[in-house]
């Protein structure tokens, strides 16, 4: 901020600091330490403390760029917490003398960078750094370690013990506490984008999956060990996700991502939210049940997961409308021209059967080849949402479509040939 910026603000807290009472005031108010053993009450602390919310606030909006979100209110009071505590401490007439003597508003408000590991990815390109969406896929290289280490970073881990692992990295204008939690979010995004890649480069006997550290497993398992005393360990096991190897982000990798539209995902996510239509949220929504269904461990969940992914976008206005009738002609319809649109039909009505089954608890089996089926489906119907993106702006538009080609054999737009005909 500016000198201006900071002076205006430090006199509005001096303000503050001069109505400060060590007498009980009533309601509204807010207590505060000069020193280790002095309180001090806040009169009017709502009203007082909102007035300079805002003036911080507006004064960092002139350099910086973030949502109101990214710092809360009872952040932002801890830090006029502090700037009055400083001012008590300094003398309300040296601070008046001399504003810039208090100096603790920079040190709050910097540019944060969150870094959150990963499992079951490998970059296998020159530079081991990759962008997609709103974060940055690196490896964790002796250089960055030695920096994180730095003694006053006072980090809860050695960073040397994650030499070679494949982190994302999210910057922020933040406090820390949103900095992570938009982290996680933008950093899950990106998963769910490699998620939907994964069977477009490898054939299901790979069994990769992608997630944070401890939600999938690359290594062996061990918290269940199934054995006998004669003849030892037979069998190890836990209740984790397993990869049996990575997914490998290099050059030949890239270009099937993009010829399959994989990187259209990724400028979708890179969109702020409010820029984003309808239609691409339901997209970005169906690509994180599909990949919620690579991590099940329960192959009924994992199978439930992709029905759901489906569901995200056919289904249908209203109850009065047969669900499973309504899907499977819709997803034969976006997916095969008329005479080739039965046999798929069938496929998902099949499924519906075996969706009822484990809901209603009348069977607990499902076919892997089913769970290879459905998602091969879904991933082809995925591939399709992305094309029409750039048609509609809402769910509901996709399903007016699909109602008036039902019923008139056209587009409620004509000029628009989305559905296979030929």
């Amino acid at each position: 901020m500016d000198n201006d910026t900071n002076k205006d603000i430090i006199c509005e807290a001096i303000k503050i600091a001069k109505s400060v009472t060590s007498q009980w005031p009533g309601d509204d108010f807010r207590i505060i330490k000069s020193s280790e053993d002095t309180l001090f009450y806040i009169k009017d602390f709502r009203r007082t403390y909102g007035i300079l919310r805002g003036k911080i606030l507006r004064g960092l909006k002139k350099n910086h760029s973030f949502p109101n979100e990214a710092f809360s209110d009872e952040y932002m009071n801890e830090i006029i917490d502090q700037l009055i505590s400083e001012i008590l401490k300094l003398g309300i007439e040296e601070a008046e003398l001399n504003p810039f003597i208090v100096d603790i508003l920079e040190k709050p408000f910097q540019e944060i960078i969150v870094c959150l590991f990963l499992e079951g990815i490998e970059l296998d390109i020159e530079n081991p750094t990759i962008e997609l969406g709103n974060v940055v896929l690196k490896e964790m290289t002796n250089e960055i370690a030695e920096n994180l280490d730095e003694p006053e970073k006072k980090l809860l881990f050695s960073t040397k013990d994650y030499i070679g692992k494949i982190y994302s990295e999210f910057k922020t204008f933040s406090e820390p506490k949103w900095a992570i939690e938009q982290a996680e979010r933008e950093t899950s995004k990106v998963l769910d984008l490699i998620s939907y890649a994964i069977p477009f480069i490898y054939s299901d006997v790979h069994k990769i999956s992608v997630g944070f550290q401890g939600q999938v497993l690359t290594t062996s398992p061990g918290s269940i060990i199934c054995y006998n005393p004669e003849y030892g360990v037979r069998y190890w096991a836990d209740n984790l996700k397993h990869s049996q190897s990575n997914f490998k982000i290099n050059n030949y990798n890239l270009k099937i991502m993009e010829d399959n539209g994989i990187f259209k995902i990724a400028d979708i996510i890179k969109k702020p939210n409010n820029q984003k239509t309808h239609f691409e949220h339901t997209i970005l929504l169906s690509i994180h049940w599909f990949r919620i269904s690579q991590i099940q461990n329960d192959i009924k969940n994992e199978f439930l997961s992709l029905i759901i992914c489906m569901e995200i976008f056919l289904t249908p206005h209203t109850l009065e409308i047969p669900i499973t009738k309504f899907i499977s002609e819709s997803v034969g319809m976006i997916l095969r021209p008329p005479e080739n649109r039965v046999s798929i039909m069938t496929k998902i009505k099949k499924f519906y059967g075996i969706r009822s089954d484990i809901v209603h608890g009348r069977s607990t089996k499902v076919d892997p080849k089913d769970i290879n089926e459905l998602r091969n489906t879904l991933k082809e119907l995925i591939q399709r949402m992305i094309y029409f993106g750039q048609f509609f702006e809402k769910k509901s538009d996709l399903l007016e479509s699909i109602e008036c080609y039902k019923t008139s054999g056209e587009m409620y737009n004509p000029t628009l040939r989305l559905f296979k005909k030929n």
